[in-house]
């Protein structure tokens, strides 16, 4: 991503994170760059109308252009109805958060997220990213490629150890790709994040590929593993019988 847009990116998630209005200065130590290209960055915000300058000169603050544009954008989300609502009954039956991704590039990128209610529970944010080799949904949409696809892209992975759990050789991680692609689901017990377990498996929506992901805290999970991989198993038969591709 260019620099300027990853900066200006910083400064809106720098309101998010503080609620309130932020002068140039402020905001340029909370983003970690100089005055001088905050202050462009503010100015080009104010612009575009993203931004507006407080009564008093007590700073900056986000208008409701944001939230429009947001608005307009889930109004045409390209996620189907039906995906969105059963991924809400599979939250509701499983008891813990669900998830959907998708990779890009080397990642996974988190593009859905339906919260479990429990007050123990996996929290993450729609656009935030995972490794393919250390993560339950990274390793669905790994087992969802083709087999020499695959092989090319676990070549160039970097197998950076999160955890003592974490598999951190080629070998390891194909031989468990391919149990995984075998039984049609894949699972980390604290690979990631150590006291963290993901059950997932992948689908095809509108000819993509998905991974879909059950995750909680790591006994709750490991106790109803085999509730779970029946729940995700049954999704991705309805992904099939829906017309969207599904199972492989």
């Amino acid at each position: 991503m260019p620099r300027a847009a990853r900066r200006a990116l910083d400064i809106l998630e720098a309101f998010s994170r503080q609620h309130r209005p932020m002068t140039v200065s402020e905001l340029a130590r909370e983003i970690r760059v100089p005055m001088s290209t905050c202050h462009g960055l503010v100015k080009t915000l104010e612009g575009r109308g993203y931004l507006v300058e407080t009564p008093r000169g007590g700073g900056y603050y986000p208008t409701r252009r944001m939230a429009r544009l947001a608005a307009d954008l889930e109004r045409f989300d390209p996620l189907p109805a039906w995906l969105l609502a059963r991924l809400t009954r599979l939250r509701d039956q499983c008891g813990e958060t669900v998830l959907l991704a998708r990779r890009v590039r080397d990642e996974a990128v988190y593009v859905e997220m339906i919260e479990s209610n429990q007050s123990l529970r996996y929290i993450v944010k729609v656009g935030d990213r995972r490794p393919l080799h250390s993560s339950a949904v990274g390793k669905a949409l790994l087992g969802a490629l083709p087999e020499g696809e695959r092989e090319a892209l676990i070549d160039r992975l970097r197998l950076t150890r999160s955890t003592a759990a974490t598999l951190s050789s080629r070998e390891m991680l194909e031989a468990d790709i391919t149990r995984g692609v075998g039984r049609g689901w894949f699972a980390t017990y604290g690979e990631y994040i150590a006291e963290t377990g993901a059950i997932a498996t992948f689908v095809v929506i509108d000819r993509e590929d998905y991974a879909a992901v059950i995750a909680g805290p790591i006994e709750r999970i490991r106790q109803r593993e085999r509730r779970h991989v029946t729940a995700l198993l049954a999704l991705r038969r309805e992904a099939a019988a829906a017309g969207e591709g599904g199972a492989r």
